[in-house]
């Protein structure tokens, strides 16, 4: 398939349109006249594709939306008029991209949004402003990602939180914004990540915590408004991390407490409020940590007690 142009009278396709390994295909001239689909847009594995602005009468798509491992193409121009997307919007591997501009238009989004494994990405510029995600938000694996401001008006996301491997990324500043999160927080693998003082109005989170492989970050600030985790609190594998006195409100966790080899953190300071954790409290391999007085408060473990290959710690 080298182009669409026998598809020019069409203006609606009642369920999924999908253009996926095309090695030919360079653009999607001759599809001006479509407005609507009623199922998923899927463009993909099209090597060679460097524009999309064929589509740009497009105002709906009825289900989701995948732009997955286009490397050329470096513009989502073309979807300007696009206004509503009703379910799952993912951009995956289309290392040409530097920004999102072309998306301006599409103030009613579905259930999640994933930006997944782009080379080039440096920030969502182009996203329009929006306050809830239903489901999921995904920013993983975008090495030149700095720039979150697009999200700076996102409130509350319903489903998980993902930022993993953002190689660039220093801190979650824009998200200053989010209150809850409604199942997991994950924030992790990351080289540059000095600060979590973005996540301050966060108040809640209705599942577990992930904070692990983030190699800079020194403290939890931003965190200080948990007051419960209904599932694990895991800090794992965060070198440079040397205080907790940010979780100082923390007064119930709902599955395991895991902390493990975060080599920097001298003292569990800022657990004093702990008093329940249903499941297992696990304490390995920070060998920096001297002082687990802190935890005198917990009157409940659920499970298994395990405090292991923490050299500095001489007594409980």
């Amino acid at each position: 398939l080298t182009n669409v142009r026998a598809l020019g009278a069409l203006t609606y396709v009642g369920d999924m349109l999908a253009f996926t390994d095309n090695l030919a295909l360079t653009a999607l001239s001759g599809l001006e006249s479509l407005t609507n689909i009623g199922g998923a847009l899927s463009i993909g594995l099209n090597r060679n594709l460097r524009s999309i602005e064929g589509i740009y009468n497009l105002t709906s798509v009825c289900c989701s939306f995948f732009f997955v491992s286009n490397p050329l193409l470096s513009f989502l121009g073309g979807l300007d008029a696009l206004a509503t997307s009703e379910r799952w919007l993912s951009l995956r591997s289309n290392d040409a991209l530097a920004d999102l501009d072309g998306l301006g238009g599409l103030t009613a989004r579905g259930d999640s949004l994933s930006i997944y494994s782009h080379e080039r990405l440096t920030s969502l510029n182009g996203l329009a402003p929006l306050d809830t995600i239903r489901g999921t938000l995904e920013i993983n694996w975008n090495p030149a990602l700095t720039d979150l401001s697009a999200l700076s008006t996102v409130t509350s996301i319903g489903g998980d939180l993902y930022i993993d491997n953002n190689d660039a990324l220093q801190d979650l500043d824009d998200l200053e914004a989010i209150a809850t999160v409604g199942r997991d927080l994950v924030v992790s693998n990351h080289t540059a990540l000095m600060s979590m003082q973005g996540l301050r109005s966060l108040s809640s989170v209705g599942r577990s915590m992930r904070i692990e492989d983030n190699y800079r970050l020194a403290d939890l600030a931003g965190l200080a408004n948990l007051t419960t985790l209904p599932g694990d609190l895991v800090l794992a594998n965060n070198e440079a991390l040397a205080s907790l006195e940010s979780l100082s409100r923390l007064s119930s966790i709902g599955g395991t407490l895991f902390i493990d080899d975060c080599d920097a953190l001298p003292s569990l300071h800022g657990l004093d409020a702990l008093t329940e954790v249903g499941g297992d409290v696990a304490l390995r391999r920070s060998y920096g940590l001297s002082d687990v007085n802190p935890l005198a408060m917990l009157t409940t473990i659920g499970d298994h007690l395990a405090i292991a290959y923490n050299g500095s710690l001489t007594n409980l």
